[in-house]
């Protein structure tokens, strides 16, 4: 599957390519999760990866949105969206190339721990 360029920076991570652009928040949860009404959209050229980090979140729900497989243990997602807390990625209002691989490098890392999977308000999901 190949991802649409339009509007979207390249950048080269460890040899794999991906496509990024801060987008204004659209779907309903918008007003449930605290941040500045607009995230940064992360795919790889292959449609494989695929994370939303909205921009501006409180520290003690800070998360990332995981819409493809290619986040970290592959087999522990799938299926419908899945959110995870993350550290800060850039600050409140701005987001650099840097920032950008930041996240993907902690996003497709095997290292443990692996994250606390969180419902769309950032509280802890139980098993």
């Amino acid at each position: 599957m190949t991802v649409s360029r339009k509007r979207k920076r390249r950048i080269d991570v460890d040899g794999r390519v991906f496509l990024w652009s801060i987008k204004e928040i659209k779907h309903d949860l918008h007003d449930l999760v605290a941040s500045t009404g607009y995230s940064l959209n992360v795919v790889s050229e292959d449609g494989t990866f695929c994370v939303e980090y909205p921009l501006g979140q409180t520290e003690d729900r800070r998360h990332v949105v995981v819409k493809g497989s290619g986040f970290r243990d592959a087999q522990r997602v799938g299926g419908p969206w899945r959110r995870f807390l993350c550290p800060p990625f850039g600050s409140q209002l701005t987001i650099s190339p840097r920032d950008v691989a930041q996240l993907i490098r902690w996003a497709t890392s095997d290292a443990d721990p692996q994250p606390v999977e969180v419902d769309y308000m950032g509280r802890p999901v139980v098993p």
